[in-house]
């Protein structure tokens, strides 16, 4: 089984009440996953675990609160083969957080093709 599927539209038709139904733009693939997270404006990174992640974004199972709208950079470890360590970046914005326990985030990636220099923005 590949390790992203091409996203497949959800779409459900009702008569009356609105079924409990989440539209998502992609297919998540849930892993447990080593990852650090960063705000934009830190140097100090935070070690985390990815819960979920797609090729639009990730779910972080994080230790520290994050806002909503807040530029973050997250490096993933994948871990696909025991023999070699990939480490995959990104940068987004925090799209949802959780402040339960455990405590997490969601990130949206900015998917643009060029690459941000400035990361503050």
């Amino acid at each position: 089984m590949p390790l992203f599927q091409p996203p497949r539209p959800v779409l459900a038709v009702t008569h009356g009440a609105m079924p409990d139904l989440e539209l998502r733009r992609a297919c998540r693939h849930t892993v447990s996953w080593p990852a650090r997270v960063r705000s934009v404006a830190e140097s100090t990174w935070h070690s985390t675990q990815v819960i979920n992640l797609s090729v639009t974004g990730v779910l972080l199972k994080t230790e520290r609160s994050y806002e909503i709208g807040e530029r973050v950079e997250v490096e993933i470890d994948f871990l696909t083969k025991p023999e070699s360590k990939t480490v995959v970046t990104g940068v987004g914005r925090v799209v949802r957080e959780h402040r339960g326990e455990p405590s997490g985030a969601a990130i949206h990636f900015d998917l643009g093709c060029a690459p941000k220099t400035d990361l503050s923005s």
